[in-house]
């Protein structure tokens, strides 16, 4: 490695002015705050290393809790990445600095080997570490988020898109129309409801393959949405059965089904804690056609309801500590997205604005979340801090595909 070089650029970065203080104060917990600023500089130049710059800097600011800046304006950023590119036959790495530049001290140095000359890879891997340091918090980089997409005059599919937004391809290819994916806990294989003109049916599809399984149910019941169980070997299921819909346990060795919440009202979209000890579900039990949301407690077996008082609340998601449930509610006219706390009994609005913004998921290190809004006529998905604020566009698709129901790998 040039170490020369990367200290001379680090003697031009150095000359900082204010209070000698560190990443520490960086509270990520407040909807208004300034995303910290990185300044990323390339040895040498070159196209390659123009490349790598630009992936690191979109990896760094999908998160949301950075903004990349010029050097020339690195009086007012508070970190620093240097690093040395070498590309040859014998070697292909990445080798930098990261250097606090408030308290002027290294944080970190890095060292990535470059795979198949794959710099995208090694942007990802860099900046997830970058994140880990600074944050504390696991990357995002190598997460997909899967989700369904309309093109105009075609049925729903489901697509997987990259973090990073540089793979967003088909995942599912039946004949008719696909929705509402759930991944399995290992990230390996997604739960999905598919429709024809005749039925209604569960698939099973490893993420790896092009084929799906279909789930057997007794022809007597329509099953209308999935999700999994903490351990992959069953899974919820909503059943609906001469007009009235139920929630069900379904094994997945042996099919075998048995009923957890069974009342006279319309019960849907479970969600299992990750502890394997709570489910959230949707249920009008109370007022009739305005669901509110409900914790079953499986040793219990007692259900309490959130104390919210909207009139529609629906698509509960627990983050990955399980303390916490993301919905979606209609405040006033609009949908909006929530956020209830388990431990102070607390319910906080994230989305604003005359427009719906609908079923959100959480990120697999509980600090962003992704969600549907309809902003322009049509529905996008957009990333958002789990604190609230600015948002940012998740996919490239045309502006009339719809984009609905995201679901965040685990």
């Amino acid at each position: 490695m040039k170490i020369f070089r990367i200290i001379l650029l680090f003697l031009v970065l150095s000359g900082v002015s204010g209070n000698s203080h560190g990443v520490d104060y960086f509270d990520v917990n407040s909807p208004r705050f300034r995303p910290l600023q990185v300044v990323l500089v390339t040895n040498p130049p070159g196209v390659s290393s123009k490349k790598l710059y630009n992936a690191i800097r979109e990896n760094l600011e999908r998160t949301l809790f950075f903004s990349v800046v010029d050097p020339v304006v690195a009086a007012a950023s508070e970190l620093a990445f240097v690093w040395d590119l070498q590309l040859s036959n014998q070697r292909q790495t990445v080798q930098g600095i990261l250097k606090d530049l408030k308290e002027q001290r290294i944080r970190r140095n890095f060292e990535i080997k470059i795979r198949n000359s794959d710099l995208q890879q090694a942007a990802r891997e860099l900046s997830d570490q970058m994140i880990q340091e600074v944050l504390n918090v696991p990357g995002l980089g190598q997460s997909r988020i899967a989700y369904t997409a309309k093109p105009p005059g075609s049925n729903k599919q489901i697509r997987l898109i990259d973090f990073d937004g540089k793979v967003d391809e088909r995942f599912s290819y039946e004949l008719g129309a696909s929705n509402l994916a759930h991944w399995s806990p290992d990230g390996q294989i997604l739960l999905y409801t598919h429709f024809t003109t005749t039925s209604t049916e569960l698939a099973l599809q490893p993420v790896d393959r092009p084929q799906a399984r279909l789930l057997r149910f007794p022809r007597e019941i329509q099953p209308m949405g999935g999700s999994w169980g903490p351990d992959g070997e069953e899974i919820l299921v909503t059943v609906m059965k001469e007009g009235n819909s139920d929630i069900f346990r379904y094994q997945l060795k042996t099919g075998e089904m048995f009923p957890l919440v069974k009342w006279p009202s319309l019960e849907t979209s479970p969600a299992w804690s990750p502890d394997g000890q709570t489910i959230a579900f949707v249920s009008d039990r109370q007022r009739f056609r305005q669901p509110g949301i409900y914790l079953y407690d499986i040793e219990s077996r007692e259900v309490k309801s959130l104390p919210f008082k909207g009139k529609y609340s629906s698509a509960p998601r627990w983050s990955p500590n399980g303390r916490q449930l993301l919905f979606e509610a209609q405040q006033e006219k609009y949908f909006q997205i929530f956020k209830y706390n388990l431990d102070t009994d607390q319910i906080q609005q994230l989305t604003f604005g005359p427009f719906n913004s609908e079923q959100p998921d959480w990120s697999p290190n509980g600090q962003q979340i992704v969600f549907s809004s309809r902003r322009g006529g049509v529905h996008k998905l957009y990333f958002m801090s789990a604190y609230g604020g600015r948002t940012i566009r998740v996919t490239n698709q045309p502006a009339g595909v719809a984009e609905t129901a995201p679901a965040w790998s685990k």
